[in-house]
C-alpha cells in the first residue's frame, strides 16, 4: 500500500518541476522576442512591456 501512495507524490512534484521549467523558458523567449523587437521597430512611442 505503501508503495501506491509514493507515485501520486512523485508525479505531482514532476508535473510542478516541469511547469517551473516552462515557465522559465517562457520567460527566457519573452524577453529575447521582446529585445529583438524593441530593437527591429522603433516607433515613435515606446511600446509597453507586460513582463
Amino acid at each position: 500500500m505503501k508503495d501506491e501512495n509514493k507515485w501520486p507524490s512523485i508525479f505531482g512534484k514532476f508535473v510542478k518541476f516541469s511547469f517551473v521549467v516552462i515557465g522559465m523558458i517562457m520567460n527566457y523567449i519573452a524577453k529575447e522576442t521582446g529585445r529583438v523587437w524593441k530593437e527591429n521597430a522603433r516607433p515613435s512611442n515606446p511600446p509597453r512591456i507586460w513582463w
